[in-house]
């Protein structure tokens, strides 16, 4: 009888948890959707402020592509699967306690990488402006310097950026989301 009743209770459980992921995914989905059209308004606002010839602007834009580089390729890519894919098999094998080491190992770690990154990054481009037309970066002529200044200037936000994605990934793995 305990066998019909345990078998009872996992439909019931089961349901309720899919109502919870259901809930889950539809939160996440209008925030998505309102980030998307806070997302327009910005570059909208941006477009009507700087013009559409705007050599300031284009120095922005280009001085964002190292730290948005880095976050795809460190917050969102790679390292963010393989933290998880590890965290599970901790979590699996080990205990959460495990997992949970193995996220706050991994973020040290990587915070010190990054720093150290984000350092030689900052270091060559401001000390390297003769490689700046290498680059692709020379159609800005003399607005390179700003775009040098620029670069230096967001760079750090790797840093921040690359940690919050990989703790995304480690939240993931624990269904927080």
């Amino acid at each position: 009888m305990s066998g019909e009743e345990g078998n009872a209770a996992a439909p019931a459980d089961v349901v309720g948890r899919h109502r919870k992921l259901v809930a889950r995914t539809a939160l996440i989905s209008g925030f998505t959707a309102l980030s998307r059209v806070l997302g327009y308004g910005r570059e909208a606002l941006t477009a009507y402020l700087f013009g559409d010839k705007s050599a300031v602007y284009d120095a922005f834009v280009t001085a964002w592509r190292v730290p948005n580089l880095f976050r795809r390729l460190l917050g969102e890519g790679a390292v963010s699967t393989a933290l998880q894919s590890s965290m599970t098999e901790a979590d699996a094998d080990r205990g959460d306690e495990a997992g949970r080491a193995l996220m706050w190992e991994t973020l040290r770690l990587a915070a010190w990488i990054l720093l150290a990154l984000t350092v030689v990054v900052m270091a060559g481009v401001a000390l390297m402006p003769d490689v700046m037309p290498l680059t692709g970066w020379r159609w800005l002529g003399e607005d390179a310097a700003a775009m040098r200044d620029l670069t230096v200037q967001v760079t750090p936000y790797v840093i921040v950026i690359c940690l919050a994605g990989l703790a995304g990934g480690a939240l993931a793995v624990r269904g927080k989301f």
